[in-house]
């Protein structure tokens, strides 16, 4: 074979050679291109989305908490009500906007999105009602009731249906990491075959071509194990103007955000925790105040301006053979007099009526005991009388020595 012959051969098959090896790295970087594309399209936003949402729950159920327990009071410049409507506004948003975007993803993902806010709509829905029992005068062990009621039973199935999307999310940020670098090392392996067939220049070049690719690829891949165990501060860095460097740059993004999710979330979480102690002071308290209201030994009432029982302690109850519980709400002329109206000198109407204290002593039959009944008003921040503190007293064994002595 001549000189020429055997160049041109030669030529030829570096040629082939060359075309061959252009062929598999533009089919790696093609896939290298879609899974960056599905990365940065679908992955991360819905990464995002969920963390923003879960930051706007927790947000927003602290926020509730500070409502109830110190009323609408100016945090950072503004009412604290307002924080809570623009969460809940905020909040209706981003699922809404989730679920616009899971849609293009799959019917499994769509119901599972519209799951989610569908759970953040309940949510918001409680909230709002704690905030209408707290605006329409409830008293705080109501309102702690409502919220204990409510948040057991909208909060834990957000929570869930959060924790759920994060963990599909996170296992497809890591499916796709994966998968690039799959790509990319079958990719390295092709080049660096067909490398072996070339001349120096050649295989300088694929060298150089792995390099470019296999350097910030590793970046990217420690920057998600690191991120994983928790460094957020960590950097990829990558300076490249490839899809790679495009994809490691908004990788850094996204531990930045993830940061300051992770700072927001930790402060609230302080906050809940106060929260909490002050709940469990208030419990506290509210027991205390019971134990001292039930050994008080004369029979103590608290009665609202329709004579119903608002408050009874256990000497009271035990007086009328009934249980505490089943004395509130009703009118006190019915289970004390027996009758379907109160009594013409009443001193709880009396003292509804001048905003003074009455007292007045009478034997009932419907008990077959002598009393002696005292009434004391309770007012509003208005000044206006809104019930009436009753202390009666049994006085049949002084009126019977009475009417020994008379």
């Amino acid at each position: 074979m001549k000189i020429g012959t055997r160049l041109i051969v030669g030529f030829l098959a570096i040629t082939a050679l060359i075309w061959v090896t252009f062929f598999f790295a533009a089919n790696n970087y093609t896939k290298m291109h879609e899974e960056h594309r599905i990365l940065e399209k679908h992955i991360l936003p819905s990464v995002i989305a969920t963390l923003e949402i879960k930051a706007k729950t927790q947000e927003t159920r602290a926020w509730t908490s500070v409502y109830a327990l110190r009323g609408n009071v100016v945090i950072m410049d503004k009412p604290v009500k307002e924080w809570i409507l623009e969460n809940i506004i905020s909040s209706e948003k981003l699922t809404k906007e989730h679920t616009e975007h899971e849609t293009l993803l799959g019917l499994e993902e769509q119901r599972a999105a519209e799951e989610l806010e569908n759970v953040a709509k309940q949510f918001n829905s409680a909230i709002v009602e704690v905030i209408d029992t707290k605006d329409q005068g409830a008293e705080l062990y109501e309102l702690m009731e409502k919220m204990e009621e409510s948040f057991a039973i909208a909060f834990p199935p957000l929570v869930r249906a959060i924790d759920e999307h994060q963990t599909h999310h996170g296992e497809e940020l890591a499916e796709s990491a994966e998968t690039i670098l799959e790509v990319h090392t079958s990719g390295s392996r092709i080049l660096l075959l067909t490398a072996g067939f070339v001349t120096l220049l050649a295989a300088a070049i694929a060298l150089f071509i792995t390099r470019s690719i296999v350097n910030p690829l590793d970046a990217l891949h420690k920057g998600v194990e690191e991120v994983r165990q928790g460094n957020f501060d960590y950097k990829v860095g990558t300076g490249s103007k490839d899809e790679i460097g495009h994809l490691s740059r908004h990788f850094d993004q996204m531990t930045e955000d993830l940061k300051e999710t992770t700072t927001s979330i930790d402060n609230l979480n302080k906050e809940i925790t106060q929260r909490k102690q002050a709940e469990e002071e208030l419990r506290q308290a509210v027991k205390e105040w019971r134990t001292t209201f039930d050994s008080i030994t004369d029979l103590v009432t608290i009665h609202d301006k329709d004579f119903r029982l608002v408050k009874v302690n256990k000497v009271f109850a035990e007086t009328l053979k009934m249980k505490p519980e089943e004395l509130i709400g009703k009118h006190c002329y019915e289970v004390v007099h027996g009758t379907n109206e109160p009594a013409p000198n009443c001193p709880h109407k009396q003292t509804l009526a001048d905003g003074k204290s009455h007292r007045a002593e009478f034997f009932e039959p419907h008990l077959g005991i002598h009393l002696e009944l005292s009434t004391f008003p309770i007012f509003n921040d208005k000044g206006e009388v809104v019930g009436t503190v009753h202390i009666t007293k049994d006085i049949t064994e002084r009126k019977q020595a009475e009417e020994k002595l008379g």
